[in-house]
């Protein structure tokens, strides 16, 4: 089994800078999503010194906060993003949605923009009109190539039963497509609400019915394609 490591989301480089570290040592880490702070001056400069020190072979991608400031700022550094092949993960709940379709419009095709923790599924089934408004405005995402989805913060955004975590993974992978999704565990953060298995097993149990190869591209296969781990030179 090959994983991912992403950042916690505090906008720290030394974490980024450990994390990268800690992917030399152990032969399970495919690559590494940090961050690089790309709303504050300097992020050309920042992307470079990771991607040029010791171990930037193992950075795939990027995960920063979504605002105004974000989208403005890309405009200076899709042309590095694009270069070295790294994804730009985001947050966002369906009153971003609107402000995704202006990352993706200006970061352009060649970046593929992850949406984390689902893109804000509402957290239980009621009210209803929550559900109509995220599903409806994922379609309109779903339109846009590059746009792919996480699976993930399932036990600590979504506080219904389990049955309803369940049925939002459904809906995110029937919206999207299995080839656009991917798994995502949160761990160690999903220990607040349960453990890694439970995480994973959410995602199985909403997948049950789906062919193999579907059920393939959800736990490896969209990673893989979004992270470009087949384009990277070896790492080690």
């Amino acid at each position: 089994m090959s994983v991912i490591l992403v950042e916690a989301g505090r906008g720290d480089p030394a974490e980024t800078s450990d994390l990268l570290s800690l992917a030399v040592t152990d032969p399970s880490v495919a690559g590494v999503v940090g961050t690089a702070n790309l709303q504050c001056p300097g992020a050309g400069g920042r992307i470079k010194a990771l991607i040029s020190g010791p171990h930037g072979n193992y950075l795939v991608g990027l995960r920063e906060r979504l605002d105004a400031r974000l989208i403005s700022a890309v405009q200076t550094v899709r042309g590095q993003l694009g270069e070295h092949g790294l994804a730009l993960e985001v947050n966002c709940s369906p009153e971003q949605f609107e402000q995704v379709g202006q990352l993706v419009e200006t970061l352009g095709p060649d970046v593929p923009v992850v949406l984390d923790h689902l893109a804000g599924p509402p957290a239980a089934p009621q009210p209803s009109d929550l559900l109509e408004r995220w599903v409806d405005g994922l379609k309109d995402l779903a339109a846009l190539p590059s746009v792919s989805v996480k699976l993930s913060g399932i036990l600590t955004q979504i506080t219904g039963p389990a049955s309803w975590r369940v049925e939002v993974v459904r809906h995110a992978v029937n919206i999207v497509g299995p080839g656009r999704t991917m798994i995502g565990s949160d761990w160690p953060v999903c220990l607040t609400g349960g453990s890694w298995a439970a995480a994973i097993d959410t995602v199985r149990a909403a997948l049950t019915d789906c062919p193999p190869a579907d059920l393939e591209r959800v736990l490896a296969g969209t990673a893989r394609e979004v992270f470009r781990l087949a384009e990277r030179p070896p790492v080690g």
